[in-house]
């Protein structure tokens, strides 16, 4: 028992490093959508709705964001920004596209204050060296944004093991039938058996994070599992399928064998 804890506790570690090292590269892929110009834009107009320099932001308001609300809306979210200094201002995501001469940008900010967090996103219209705002928002979080997608099993319900184990258990499933199948004296549809093996039907994502679900009937995974995140700031999908082929394999293996 202690060993098969020992081995769950290494296999969670493997995990947490593997994610750790994709953040590097995640977060440099951010940087590179967003020129500096128009981060350091979205930057400062935060920082001019927290001093509650509200003129600097309205300025650059899109006209059809100006009404007799927008004073009003403004002051909300300046009110939500607390007094104090911020800690750390982080990229989380990032878009752009063209339509014709316009670049729109949208980006999404997580500011980190001594207790709590912001998350701050912003929208972009950037024409001819003209920068407007065209969405702006300001939302108060518990906790900061990748702690809140980490792998974690704090509070998690009996899917989320349920997933995991079979995450694991499916792709271990499929390899030894393959290695069995290579054993297997067939010299009719080996290679045929073996791609079947190797993959897995009728796809389940579970959300990490929230704990939704989405079933595919029409999809496949290779060796029945795997895992999806955009970036460190996003969701945890793991998805798993069924070894169709590895079970069918298995449990015709003796029949097979007695047709040669």
């Amino acid at each position: 028992m202690m060993k098969m804890q020992q081995q769950f506790k290494s296999l969670l570690l493997i995990l947490g490093v593997l994610i750790t090292l994709s953040a590097c590269s995640q977060q440099s892929f951010l940087e590179k959508i967003v020129p500096p110009q128009e981060k350091a834009f979205a930057e400062d107009m935060f920082n001019q709705l927290s001093n509650k320099n509200y003129a600097a932001v309205e300025k650059y308001l899109s006209p059809e964001l100006q009404d007799e609300s927008t004073h009003s809306t403004l002051i909300q979210m300046a009110g939500l920004f607390p007094d104090e200094p911020v800690k750390n201002i982080k990229l989380i995501a990032a878009n752009k596209s063209l339509f014709k001469d316009v670049i729109t940008y949208q980006l999404s900010f997580e500011y980190e204050f001594a207790d709590h967090w912001l998350m701050n996103k912003i929208v972009l219209s950037k024409q001819a060296d003209q920068i407007r705002i065209i969405g702006i928002h300001v939302e108060p979080i518990g906790h900061s944004v990748q702690a809140m997608h980490g792998f974690t099993f704090a509070g998690k319900s009996l899917l989320h093991y349920v997933v995991f184990i079979l995450a694991i258990a499916i792709p271990l499933f499929c390899i030894y039938a393959f290695i069995l199948c290579i054993r297997t004296p067939m010299q009719k549809r080996k290679w045929v058996w073996l791609i079947f093996i190797c993959f897995g039907f009728m796809q389940f994502s579970l959300n990490w994070t929230d704990g939704s679900y989405a079933f595919q009937m029409l999809s496949f995974l290779v060796l029945g599992a795997g895992y999806f995140q955009q970036t460190v700031y996003s969701p945890i999908i793991l998805q798993i399928a069924l070894p169709l082929g590895a079970i069918l394999f298995v449990y015709r293996r003796k029949s097979l064998m007695a047709e040669q």
